[in-house]
């Protein structure tokens, strides 16, 4: 479970928060292959976040960590990039903090507990990297520690389950929505470069991803519609 999905080398590399909880009870490296280039990946990174704050959700169980309402399948200019200092859950007295952003790279996110007699402190890497053509990978890490250790300890053991179920649930979720936005996205290309009157939208640069990926948008182009209107024409007149 701790290292789902993970190579030998990603498992050991180091990666940006790592350091961060300065004793970890335990790590856990995951990853997963994506069908789109980096650049159409991290957009759905970048927007992450709770409902409750207008975000695109985890794209994990809704249920259990985005108050039933479904993530997002689609990347929104509405939603800002994460910056350092967001805080993306609605209390912020316990709450994932942006500690670290770098566009088109790698998110880290920081949780700590109120202080208390029970403390959590919690770290969340998201790298994004190329891995061959239009394929990248998604490399995941968490640390944690939890004192007491006497109480922390069984905590973790139990801990550790739950938090690969989401993971993996959440991994699979930006998979799934990453691919069908870049397979949608070349097709529409490939559409406008059959049409030499296409107009091209492209959306506004958003979340740190190059605008040609963001959205392409076609009307029909002249020649099309001259040639519907003379068909319907010949028509009217048979």
């Amino acid at each position: 479970m701790a290292r789902w999905g993970s190579t030998e080398d990603e498992s050991t590399q180091p990666l940006p928060g790592d350091g961060l909880v300065s004793e970890p009870l335990t790590g856990v490296t995951r990853s997963i292959t994506i069908d789109a280039p980096a650049g159409a990946v991290w957009p759905w990174i970048a927007q992450m976040g709770s409902a409750d704050l207008g975000r695109a959700g985890w794209y994990s169980y809704d249920r259990l960590d985005n108050a039933g309402v479904p993530s997002a399948d689609r990347v929104s200019s509405r939603i800002p990039a994460a910056q350092q200092g967001d805080v993306l859950v609605p209390n912020p007295a316990f709450a994932w903090t942006v500690r670290e952003a770098e566009p088109g790279a790698h998110l880290v996110l920081e949780l700590k507990s109120p202080p208390g007699w029970f403390r959590i402190h919690t770290t969340w890497t998201l790298a994004v990297t190329p891995a061959g053509d239009n394929r990248s990978r998604l490399v995941e890490r968490s640390w944690w520690d939890v004192r007491p250790r006497a109480v922390g300890v069984p905590f973790s053991l139990l801990f550790e389950v739950v938090d690969f179920v989401m993971m993996r649930k959440h991994l699979l979720g930006v998979r799934s929505r990453a691919t069908a936005n870049w397979s949608s996205l070349r097709l529409r290309r490939a559409d406008a470069a059959h049409c030499p009157c296409a107009v091209s939208e492209i959306g506004p640069d958003h979340v740190g991803a190059a605008p040609s990926l963001i959205e392409l948008s076609l009307v029909p182009c002249r020649a099309s519609r001259e040639s519907e209107h003379e068909a319907a024409s010949d028509a009217g007149e048979g």
